[in-house]
């Protein structure tokens, strides 16, 4: 597991949980991701109609099943770029009390993804499960019109599977298979992420990339010792932005990042927010060097995990590094 969950970038998969859970998506977004679906498959607002239907009935029909799991525990972009592989977002069944739903494509090549735990855990293990697991990525389309098929299977395990700590928890209303079934997630595949993301520039995006690359001084850690005083120190580089105005929380940042000493390029990385990079320059070089610049170029890698963007940065900026190397050390 990525030992940065706690990053930016876990921050941002939370989000995107709360937008699971809060809001299927704009109207426009949701028309867009269901204009192909069946007219008895249309998405449930929540979780609540089949929760009663499972409890009271009548039995839930597989388009009972099919509404509520669209965009509440599964959704998807129906555009989508070739050069990134296709991911789906899922958000677990909570609602339902411990259940897991694992969702299975046909097409051969494809990954499975699930949401939700059919057994119990601990609050810190479901955490880092729905940090993990609420982008999943499927696998790469070509370019074209595609009709994903999975195949949907929704599980509560009886109690006696349960390990005794949780011998609290009532006993489920449900079987433990609650639903057998298939869900299609429609796709256009184009070429470029600009096709489906805005690139955008402007002063204040490039002042906020300006301001949220910030460098630190860590330990260097050689083996699996402890950390001690004899480490040699290294520079790292911080894409840690603060919160961005509302203007900029649709709008995906992922930068190239050229570390250059005069014209020689000495070190190079791609980042996106949260991320950290070590630098291949020695502390000492960049305390006495220079001149430092770091030039700073928006990509589009990395780019479509978060569903709440509309547009991706594109602009570039230099910065002067040689006072804030310098004082690294200060």
């Amino acid at each position: 597991m990525d030992t940065r969950l706690f990053s930016w970038r876990a921050v941002a998969t939370a989000s995107g949980l709360a937008l699971l859970a809060c809001s299927p998506g704009s109207p426009a977004e949701r028309s867009a991701s269901t204009a192909h679906v069946p007219a008895d498959a249309r998405p449930y607002a929540d979780l609540s109609e089949l929760k009663r239907q499972l409890e009271h009935g009548p039995e839930p029909s597989d388009a009972n099943w099919r509404s509520a799991l669209l965009g509440n525990v599964i959704r998807h972009r129906p555009l989508w770029s070739a050069d990134h592989e296709f991911g789906v977002w899922v958000k677990s069944p909570d609602e339902l009390g411990h259940v897991e739903a694992r969702f299975d494509p046909r097409e051969a090549g494809l990954a499975s993804v699930s949401a939700g735990e059919h057994v119990p855990t601990c609050g810190t293990m479901t955490l880092f499960g729905a940090f993990e697991r609420a982008y999943q990525v499927v696998g790469t389309l070509a370019p074209g019109e595609h009709r994903l098929v999975f195949d949907v299977e929704v599980e509560r395990r009886a109690p006696d599977d349960f390990d005794p700590y949780f011998d609290s928890f009532r006993e489920p209303l449900f079987p433990d298979i609650l639903w057998r079934g298939e869900i299609a997630l429609d796709v256009s595949v184009v070429d470029s992420v600009d096709e489906v993301l805005e690139p955008v520039r402007g002063s204040e995006l490039d002042d906020w990339v300006r301001r949220s690359l910030r460098f630190d001084l860590r330990e260097e850690q050689r083996g699996l010792g402890e950390l001690s005083s004899e480490n040699p120190l290294v520079a790292e580089l911080w894409f840690r932005p603060d919160e961005p105005p509302e203007a900029l929380r649709t709008t995906a940042f992922s930068v190239e990042v050229v570390l250059r000493e005069g014209r020689l390029a000495l070190d190079r990385a791609v980042l996106v927010p949260g991320d950290r990079h070590t630098l291949a320059v020695p502390l000492e070089r960049l305390q006495s060097g220079g001149p430092w610049t770091l030039a700073v170029e928006g990509t589009g890698r990395n780019v479509l995990e978060n569903p709440a963007v509309e547009r991706r940065y594109a602009g570039r900026v230099e910065m002067s590094l040689d006072d804030r190397l310098r004082d690294l050390g200060g």
